[in-house]
């Protein structure tokens, strides 16, 4: 009987996690679909006179010159 027990829970937890993954997926898919894209972390490289930092970047970058 214990048997009987652990191969049913361990069939309705493998049911759940491909339910899971499956569901996942979707909501991936449907967010690439209507381009959200509010979230979306990018990456850019932009020039010292176009950063908001410049005035606290240039003198750690003269230092790092001088050494």
């Amino acid at each position: 009987m214990k048997k009987h027990l652990f191969l049913r829970l361990c069939l309705i937890l493998a049911v759940g996690v491909s339910a899971f993954s499956c569901r996942t997926e979707d909501f991936y898919n449907e967010e690439e679909a209507h381009g959200n894209t509010g979230l979306r972390l990018t990456s850019q490289r932009i020039s010292l006179n176009e950063s908001k930092h410049k005035t606290k970047l240039l003198p750690d970058l003269e230092k790092q010159k001088q050494q």
